[in-house]
C-alpha cells in the first residue's frame, strides 16, 4: 500500500512540476536569445542595434547555461566602401572628380549575465563584459580630370592611414519584464572603462599626369594618432526588446 501511495505522490509531483515548467515565461537552460534597442516616441517607435564605443552597430546574442547564468556576446563587423563621382563644365573644360573611401572594423564583447529570482514576469540581472575592437586602415583613392579639346589632365591622390585598437570593461544592470513566454521588454543602464588608440602612420601620394610634359609625383608621410582613456556612464537607460528560443 505504501508503495502505491509513494508512486502516486511521485506521479503528482512530476505532473505539477511539468505544469509549472510549461507555465514559466522565462527562458531555460539551453535557450538562445536576441536583443534590440527600442527607440523613438510612441508614434515613431523603431528597433535598432546597440552601438560600440566607436559607433559600430552591434548584434547582441545570449545563451543560457542555466536559468541564472547567461553568456552574452556583442558582435559588430563593419565594412564600408563609399564612392562618389561628380562632373561639371568649367568654361570649355569638363572637370570630373571620382573618389573611393574604404575602411573596416570589428567589435567583440563577451561576458556573463547573472539573473536573480525576481518573479514570474520580472527578471532582474547584472552583466560584466570585456570588449575588444579592431579598426582597419582607412584608404582614399581620388582622381581629378580636366578634359579639354587638347586632351585630359589627370591628378590622382592615394591616401592611407593606420587603423587602431580598442579595449573596454563594461558593467550593466538591467531587467526583463516578460509580456509573454520568452518575449520581454526591459531596460539597461551601463557604465565602464574604454581605451581607444586610433590612427598612426599615414602616407599621401599625389601624381600629376599633364596633357604634355612628364609625370610628377609627390609623397608625404607622417604620423597622426589619438589615444583616449574614457570612463563611460550611460546617462540614459536603454529600452530593450528581447526574444528567446
Amino acid at each position: 500500500m505504501k508503495k502505491y501511495l509513494f508512486a502516486g505522490i511521485l506521479f503528482a509531483v512530476t505532473i505539477i512540476s511539468a505544469k509549472a515548467q510549461e507555465e514559466t515565461l522565462k527562458p531555460q537552460e539551453g535557450n538562445w536569445g536576441l536583443q534590440l534597442n527600442v527607440n523613438g516616441l510612441i508614434d515613431n517607435l523603431k528597433l535598432t542595434n546597440s552601438e560600440s564605443s566607436y559607433n559600430t552597430s552591434l548584434i547582441t546574442g545570449k545563451y543560457f547555461l542555466s536559468e541564472s547564468k547567461v553568456i552574452r556576446i556583442d558582435f559588430g563587423p563593419s565594412i564600408s566602401s563609399v564612392k562618389t563621382m561628380t562632373e561639371d563644365s568649367v568654361g570649355a573644360s569638363l572637370v570630373g572628380i571620382d573618389s573611393t573611401i574604404t575602411n573596416s572594423s570589428l567589435y567583440l564583447a563577451i561576458g556573463l549575465e547573472k539573473h536573480f529570482k525576481g518573479s514570474k514576469r520580472l527578471d532582474p540581472y547584472i552583466v560584466g563584459q570585456m570588449s575588444f575592437g579592431f579598426i582597419g586602415k582607412t584608404k582614399v583613392d581620388a582622381e581629378q580630370r580636366e578634359v579639354t579639346a587638347s586632351g585630359t589632365d589627370r591628378t590622382t591622390i592615394t591616401y592611407e592611414k593606420d587603423g587602431g585598437f580598442a579595449f573596454g570593461i563594461v558593467g550593466t544592470a538591467g531587467f526583463n519584464y516578460f509580456l509573454a513566454k520568452n518575449f520581454a521588454l526591459g531596460a539597461e543602464y551601463s557604465l565602464g572603462y574604454s581605451y581607444l588608440k586610433q590612427g598612426g602612420n599615414f602616407s599621401e601620394i599625389t601624381q600629376v599626369k599633364p596633357i604634355s610634359g612628364g609625370i610628377t609625383s609627390d609623397v608625404v608621410k607622417g604620423k597622426s594618432q589619438t589615444n583616449s582613456n574614457t570612463f563611460n556612464v550611460d546617462g540614459t537607460a536603454r529600452i530593450i526588446l528581447s526574444y528567446y528560443f
